[in-house]
């Protein structure tokens, strides 16, 4: 592709961001606003309310709203660490008998969680369905002409009934107000009025109360309205030419390559021990070989480059170097049994029941650097996901205890009964234990250090694992089986039969399956989205009883297992077949300039947004609506100036509506009619969209205004927004809709903002030009895209950068699809390149003229390529990727 088109593509992307260079950057804007926009630097987040709601209203009746696990707690969430009493009682290390004052689970029930409120919206009747074509042939049609994709008539949108028209004023409040509780997308009170706060320590930037009057969605009994006040971004930027141009000053790509990664090992035969309940696509796990450790071999822990095993009878735990295999021993002071990593992998932490302590492990010296006595019979562990707390369970007394990992203070946290199996949730507020004796799996809010609720599960449950979203939990029980609960409603969905005597549970990095190491030499690999076994596998052809626990490596390619008759470390392995790659399946023709799509929720209709750019001309946009079923252009639809990217939201009733960014906000359109159910204006324009996880909150990022809108669904109001770097383009949530991360286009960092707290910080990630991100399935890592040929990765955990990988061109369109694959369209090379979720490239396909986005079906087995250049979409059949991160 010659440099002269790719220009003039990429001139095309500055007329979608509204920006240029000097002075005379924003003309349309000039008089529109009074403050300075030029906010790269700042961390607040705009706090916008109603007009009539005053701050100090919202100070005397602080925001009610439910978290995920169904308890009412008053927002915004403390830390663990900022609410822990202060005269919690200090650990006595010579008393035998467990402090008298610690919370229980014995005054209460199960608590319930509280229904939603219920959403009072109206809801507009649904209008007949477009008419499909009645040509039904699979062939893939010739290439129209440009007039003829200019001359189809968009379908005409539906205004609404008068009677629901309303328009929202939004001031924005001045530095001085008193702030207010951040929205929490977490939470699935959909009704709860909430508000996003600065952080602590900042102040909104002053401004003049520039009344936005919102146009609104029939679908949450609004109706557009007439937005004289709202400025129209610039359409012309011509000296965003001059600066694409710059970048072939740049020479060579820079040659980043992605992580090594650890040797696997010998794959053989797998014996099945027992019937699965359901067959797989493929062995999920195969099994390798054995490594010698010490003896009786109970807990085991494992990071990128070494396994961590503790040995009972010769009392050490064992340090394998995974890449050389190479083996040695720390002692410790007496037997342990139970151990955990800390995130950043500094640490280990091991429990000595029989000495009543917990040895701390430098992982850098590999040596105890303390000694911790903790209650009678210290048994569970678990790590909060900051790394700040580990706790641990008294099985005797009957109490849980938090370790501070920086001063190695022990501080009695609560009663549960004969405690043995601990898990924290992701957000870190909740401990979930599973009770022995209490045959019961008990809900622990590590702030307030009280009991929330109990589910009552299997037979002397012993082990747990959470799902990294925090929405299951798996348990594993002395009858043989494992209790799934569902941690919203704290219910037990499913009890699946597993084996003799399980106790080693843990869940691949991708959230697929769940392994359960059996005491009779098998581990069975439960399928997360049908709670079915579907494989059982023999690790010892001779097999005796005996303890087995479990680790799977952060790859997720390797499963440990722990042998104490044998006195070994057995590896499983997850074969990589069918990995991925695309075959060009066919070709639909949209419209003119087409820069985004996305597929909806139910995998029928796949929505191209045709922004209809021709140099620095911005011309009214369309989307091109396709029936995926027949891979025909079903429909047409206005979609308003300067239209960019599309993303799907489920409606209160069930229904999908697609909201589609343009030059003045968003558009909504119904996807069972195929007919706008409305608009809404933002100051500084749309970009890029992204829903909360819990459908409750719509993010925009706004271009010529250097933030982030905040739209609350339930009234469709605009409840805020977030400062970003300059330009923010592109934007993605983590799974669990705490953290959103922003790309900035002129500069080089990324926006983290934390949407419960409403905290923002940039990220000094050096991208060049970064447009578009995407998170992993898992959420564990972010993906960033720029013009310099390269993707960022950045780890969600610690919002440090990972790994750079080198793609072969600008990286303007990432697509997150299941199995952790990263999907990269690669604007100036005409290819697409996937990613795998060990940061490898595994595939580059050839696509069609100037790929600009991705859109892949909800089940990952095809991808769609939007191709700018040629104004058309490339179909590729990705085959069986839903394995390929194990």
């Amino acid at each position: 592709m010659g440099d002269a088109k790719y220009i003039g593509r990429v001139g095309a992307l500055a007329v979608a961001l509204g920006i240029g260079i000097g002075a005379g950057m924003w003309p349309a804007l000039a008089g529109a606003q009074t403050s300075e926009s030029d906010s790269s630097d700042s961390t607040s987040a705009t706090s916008a309310t109603a007009s009539d709601t005053s701050s100090d209203t919202a100070s005397e009746n602080p925001t009610k709203t439910t978290d995920t696990t169904g308890a009412d707690a008053s927002a915004p969430s403390e830390t663990a660490d900022e609410t822990e009493d202060e005269d919690a009682p200090d650990l006595e290390v010579d008393d035998e008998e467990p402090p008298t004052d610690l919370a229980d689970d014995e005054s209460g029930d199960t608590i319930e969680p509280e229904p939603a409120p219920k959403n009072d919206s109206p809801l507009a009747e649904p209008e007949p369905r477009a008419t499909k074509s009645s040509d039904d042939s699979t062939s893939v049609p010739a290439r129209p002409s440009r007039s003829t994709v200019q001359a189809v008539d968009p379908v005409e949108t539906t205004a609404a009934p008068a009677q629901l028209t309303r328009a929202i004023a939004v001031a924005v409040t001045s530095a001085a107000s008193e702030p207010v509780p951040a929205p929490l997308v977490t939470s699935f009170d959909i009704s709860a009025p909430v508000d996003v706060v600065p952080p602590s320590g900042t102040t909104a930037a002053t401004t003049s109360a520039a009344t936005l009057t919102s146009t609104a969605l029939t679908w949450l009994g609004l109706t557009p309205t007439s937005t004289p006040s709202v400025p129209t971004p610039p359409v012309e930027s011509p000296l965003m030419w001059a600066v694409l141009a710059a970048r072939r000053l740049f020479g060579g790509q820079p040659e980043v390559a992605a992580p090594a990664l650890a040797a696997t090992s010998t794959s053989l035969s797998v014996a099945d021990a027992v019937s699965p309940t359901a067959a797989p696509a493929q062995d999920v796990l195969e099994v390798g070989t054995s490594i010698q450790v010490g003896g009786s071999p109970a807990g085991v822990a494992v990071s990128d480059s070494r396994i961590y095993v503790a040995n009972q009878a010769t009392k050490t735990v064992s340090v394998i170097d995974r890449a050389t295999g190479t083996i040695s021993n720390v002692a410790v002071e007496g037997t342990p049994t139970e151990i955990v990593l800390t995130p950043d992998g500094s640490r280990v932490y091991v429990t000595l029941p029989d000495a009543r302590k917990v040895a701390v492990i430098d992982t850098a010296a590999d040596s105890v650097t303390a000694t911790l006595t903790v209650g009678r019979a210290p048994t569970g562990l678990a790590v909060s996901p900051d790394g700040r707390k580990v706790y641990v369970g008294d099985i005797d007394q009957g109490v849980i205890w938090s370790i501070d990992v920086a001063t190695n203070g022990v501080t009695a946290l609560a009663r549960v009964d004969t405690p043995t199996g601990l898990a924290v949730g992701p957000d870190g507020t909740v401990l979930y234990v599973a009770s022995r004796d209490g045959e019961n799996l008990s809900v622990l809010d590590v702030n307030t250090r009280r009991v929330l609720g109990t589910v009552q599960v299997g037979v002397a449950p012993r082990a747990v694992a959470l799902t990294a979203d925090g929405a299951r939990a798996y348990i594993t029980n002395t009858d043989d089986s494992v209790s799934v609960v569902d941690t919203t409603t704290r219910q037990v969905i499913a009890t699946i039969p597993v084996g003799a005597v399980p106790l080693g549970v843990a869940i691949s990095p991708d959230g697929e399956f769940v392994y359960v190491a059996n005491g009779i030499d098998t581990v069975v690999v439960i399928e997360t989205a049908t709670n079915t076994a579907v494989q059982s596998v023999v690790t010892d052809g001779a097999s005796e009883r005996g303890d087995h626990y479990i680790a799977v490596a952060p790859d997720g390619r390797s499963v440990f297992v722990t042998d104490a008759r044998d006195g070994v470390v057995r590896v499983l392995t997850v074969p990589a077949a069918n990995p991925p790659g695309g075959t060009p399946t066919g070709i639909v023709w949209v419209g003119n300039v087409p820069t985004g799509g996305a597929v909806s929720p139910d995998g029928k209709w796949l929505y191209v947004v045709n922004s209809n750019n021709e140099g620095a001309t911005a011309y009214p946009g369309t989307v091109s609506v396709i029936d995926i079923a027949t891979n025909q252009v079903v429909a047409t639809l206005d979609a308003g100036p300067n239209p960019q990217q599309v993303e799907f939201l489920t409606a209160p009733g069930g229904e999908y509506r697609a909201i589609v960014t343009n030059a003045n906000g968003i558009v909504v359109f119904d996807t069972a009619t195929h007919q706008s159910t409305g608009s809404m204006d933002l100051v500084g324009g749309a970009q890029d969209v992204v829903v909360s996880p819990d459908g409750q909150f719509v993010y925009v990022t706004n271009p010529t205004n250097d933030t982030v809108t905040v739209i609350k669904v339930a009234g469709a109001e605009v409840v805020g927004s977030y400062a970003t770097g300059r330009s923010p383009a592109g934007i993605a949530i983590t799974p669990d809709g705490r953290k959103l991360y922003v790309t900035n286009f002129f500069g080089t960092t990324v926006t983290a903002i934390d949407t419960v707290t409403g905290a923002s910080k940039e990220l000094p990630a050096e991208v060049v030009w970064g447009f578009d991100v995407a998170v992993s399935s898992d959420g564990r890592w972010a993906y960033v895209g720029d013009q310099s040929g390269q993707v960022v990765v950045i780890d969600t955990a610690t919002d440090e950068v990972l790994a750079r990988i080198v793609v072969p061109g600008p990286a303007i369109g990432l697509t997150a699809g299941p199995g952790g694959l990263i999907y990269v369209a690669n604007v100036e090379n005409d290819t697409m390149t996937i990613i795998d979720a060990t940061n490898t490239v595994r595939a580059t396909i050839p696509v069609g003229d100037t790929p600009w986005a991705v859109a892949v079906s909800p089940d990952g087995s095809r991808a769609y390529v939007v191709n700018s250049g040629a104004g058309s979409v490339t179909i590729l059949d990705i085959g069986d990727s839903r394995r390929v991160e194990l």
